[in-house]
């Protein structure tokens, strides 16, 4: 097992806008750039943790048509602001000059993108001789964990984060992961306003999936199974609306949150997803410089011997404010070192 190579998947809307929200307002030539920095920040964190050797990213494009089916669908998500905004060409910029890959599909959310990418790879077997980390601040990928594919989630700014394997997630949740798609149906997500089962809280889901369990050896959303649900919640938990009302939250609820596999997402193949070569290269040098990130540029230089990167002279004095930031984020975490050691 230590040959294994590690693969990473980033979810990269999701880690920028935990970049923005956690680092201080910074700004090169009046363009705000503190949530490309804190993901910059995230990207080196988890290539040195991990030591990864491959980097795959994906992100959202245009509508995935969910708010069609329930048009209160992330309703109450507050809009990006204008400071955000003025971000996104700079993170599809990023890409451009360091040659990382990024992918997207005009119509499909980062998480469908993730799911068809996890597919293609458990098909060609590429898990089974290789670590896979999915790199989220959500938790609707935790239903991808599998065999060699683990879910790491950002817990608290942009320095910690839990690693979720299959026991992990047995330990919280007290099922199987197979299942978090039927919790997720059954409880609702705030984060994207979708309203559960009435009734049903965190507590009465697992109690109910640990007696699915124990009667489907391999749960399938068929139309009699789903009638078995609705029916089965009903009687157990005497709910306040009928069976049909249970049967139409469970259906949509499904089709809001089941992961879609995109037939024709552009492909790609395990060797140009090498990141040291892909990432540690003059045009992401050339990206730091223009952005005025000194700190990472110093990190780079020591951390992975950059020969082209020049000496950042004595007038180019790291401000006090990046540099408390630069210590603070790449401090380790001992609970995740320790995780770790397992690879």
């Amino acid at each position: 097992m230590s040959n294994f190579k590690k693969i990473a998947i980033l979810d990269v809307y999701s880690l920028l806008y935990r970049a923005f929200f956690a680092i201080p307002l910074l700004s090169t030539n009046n363009t705000p750039v503190n949530a490309i920095f804190g993901f910059i920040r995230i990207l080196l964190k988890i290539y040195k943790d991990f030591k990864l050797d491959y980097l795959i990213s994906c992100i959202d494009k245009g509508k995935s048509g969910r708010n069609v089916i329930y048009n209160e669908y992330k309703s109450k998500r507050l809009p990006a602001t204008d400071l955000f905004k003025q971000q996104i060409p700079i993170i599809y910029e990023f890409y451009n000059s360091s040659k990382l890959k990024l992918l997207y599909k005009e119509g499909f959310e980062a998480d469908d993108i993730i799911n068809t990418v996890i597919h293609k790879f458990v098909n060609q077997k590429i898990n089974e001789n290789n670590f896979i980390f999915i790199i989220t601040g959500d938790s609707d990928l935790l239903q991808l964990i599998n065999k060699n594919i683990f879910v790491v989630i950002l817990k608290k700014g942009i320095s910690e984060y839990i690693l979720y394997d299959k026991q992990r997630f047995y330990n919280e949740y007290n099922f199987d992961s197979n299942y978090y798609l039927l919790y997720k149906i059954l409880v609702g997500d705030n984060s994207d306003n979708i309203k559960g089962v009435d009734g049903i809280g965190p507590k009465k889901a697992k109690d109910f999936i640990k007696k699915i369990e124990q009667k489907f050896l391999d749960f399938e959303f068929t139309q009699d199974n789903i009638h078995f649900l609705a029916s089965t919640l009903f009687t157990s938990f005497k709910l306040n609306i009928t069976i049909d009302k249970i049967k139409e939250i469970i259906i949509r609820n499904y089709n809001l949150l089941k992961l879609k596999f995109i037939d024709d997402l552009e492909d790609f193949n395990l060797d140009s997803l090498e990141i040291r070569n892909n990432l540690i290269n003059k045009g992401f040098i050339d990206f730091l410089k223009k952005y005025n990130f000194k700190s990472i540029l110093q990190e780079i230089q020591k951390e992975f011997n950059y020969l082209q990167l020049e000496e950042i002279t004595a007038n180019e004095k790291i401000t006090t404010n990046e540099k408390d930031l630069a210590k603070d984020i790449t401090s380790k975490i001992k609970d995740t070192q320790k995780q770790l050691k397992l690879f």
